[in-house]
């Protein structure tokens, strides 16, 4: 089982995104930086770690599942970019950024009170809305 058992959209260059965390509340966008023989796909996201998924990992759809090691571990999953779920996992992703900026923005109006903080808070809220509409429409 090695990189001739890979996707066909698993590639050098390839971008995709790992997903992580309870209902897959982290994103990140990667890039496949090299194959090995063996069938080992090494990720790099911009960061210093790097993930790496086996041959083994990947299913009949084309995405992969790993279990994570470590005292907090957690399992990742790898999607191409245009896999069928990819726009949906960013909107998730665009909706829980904004939401935190709306809790952010109320501490702020909480412990300021000033007319920045309030024009800030209605800022937020447009925003998420707009978020969770995208999010409503790829239901």
């Amino acid at each position: 089982m090695g990189a001739e058992m890979l996707p066909a959209w698993v590639e050098v260059g390839a971008h995709a995104l790992v997903t992580w965390g309870l209902r897959d509340e982290y994103v990140t966008k990667v890039v496949v930086t090299k194959i090995t023989p063996s069938g080992q796909v090494v990720l790099n996201g911009g960061q210093q770690s790097e993930r790496r998924f086996m041959a083994r990992d990947f299913k009949a759809d084309g995405t992969a599942h790993r279990w994570g090691s470590g005292t907090f571990a957690s399992s990742y999953d790898l999607y191409s970019i245009d896999h069928e779920r990819a726009p949906r996992i960013l909107a998730q992703q665009e909706q829980n950024q904004t939401w935190n900026r709306v809790r952010r923005d109320m501490d702020a109006l909480e412990k300021g009170k000033t007319l920045n903080d309030a024009a800030a808070l209605v800022q937020s809220l447009t925003s998420w809305r707009r978020a969770v509409e995208n999010l409503s429409a790829l239901s």
